[in-house]
């Protein structure tokens, strides 16, 4: 981050953010005290998991858990075979979830192959709760990635909704259960949240922060949210990266404006 702020000309300041007071416009670290003219929150957002059992995907951390259970159901099925394939089970077909699935396939695969299990008795599957993948984009888009999953290898359900998880299987809404060795939670998901003082953040679905079409944060026009922390005013965002890359390129260009009172 050092060598990113030296380039392009910003002060990078390592620390914990404690709080956020809206009213003195401060923003308090473990350590000290930042004063800010302009704010932009860019918390992300964190997997809302239903159990123990159900991996999140958020972080690299997380990916290495993941890669070490895959391991853990492989080396157990060398040992005590059993009828059924090894199930990796992705939950949500959303941008995440189809992502996910898409990049497990080599990596079951590979581990298979390294402790000889045949890679026909280690399987993907992804649920997805609404009839299709990708719900929030168009049919046409929904229908291609699937069609592209399953060429991959991967076993796609839609109209699966996933209620509870255990530790060797998945119960749906409609009672049917699923055997499986690991699940990864694409699912359900909240925004993250921080401290505020001075004043009350507006909030949607999910804890995300309402902002204008500007993307201030309502009743605070100093303020600024973007990416999945920000309750889009555009019913078309999706959530992805590019995304809130563009939103701050978008919010970087009006703010001389902004401070200009234009």
């Amino acid at each position: 981050f050092r060598s990113v702020a030296e380039r392009f000309g910003f002060t990078y300041v390592r620390g914990v953010v404690q709080r956020v007071d809206l009213c003195k416009q401060v923003v308090e670290l473990v350590d000290r005290q930042l004063l800010y003219d302009y704010a932009v929150l860019a918390l992300g957002s964190s997997s809302v998991t239903p159990s123990e059992y159900a991996f999140p995907a958020h972080t690299d951390v997380d990916v290495e858990r993941i890669k070490k259970a895959i391991i853990f159901a492989v080396q157990r099925h060398q040992h005590v075979p059993v009828s059924r394939p090894i199930t990796i089970a992705v939950v949500g077909g959303g941008l995440a979830g189809v992502t996910m699935a898409a990049q497990l396939i080599p990596t079951v695969h590979a581990m298979a192959r390294e402790y000889g299990v045949a890679t026909n008795r280690v399987r993907v599957v992804c649920f997805e709760r609404l009839g299709r993948l990708l719900p929030a984009y168009g049919h046409a888009v929904g229908r291609t990635v699937e069609q592209y999953l399953v060429q991959l290898g991967v076993l796609v359900r839609c109209h699966a909704n996933v209620v509870q998880v255990e530790q060797s299987r998945v119960i749906f809404e409609s009672g049917e259960e699923a055997s499986t060795d690991v699940v990864v939670w694409a699912g359900a998901w909240r925004a993250q949240q921080i401290a505020i003082e001075g004043g009350a953040l507006p909030l949607g679905s999910r804890g995300q922060v309402l902002v204008n079409d500007k993307f201030q944060v309502r009743a605070f026009p100093n303020l600024f949210c973007v990416g999945d922390q920000a309750s889009s005013p555009f019913p078309h965002r999706h959530g992805a990266v590019q995304e809130t890359l563009a939103e701050a390129e978008f919010i970087a260009s009006i703010l001389p404006q902004i401070m200009q009172n234009k």
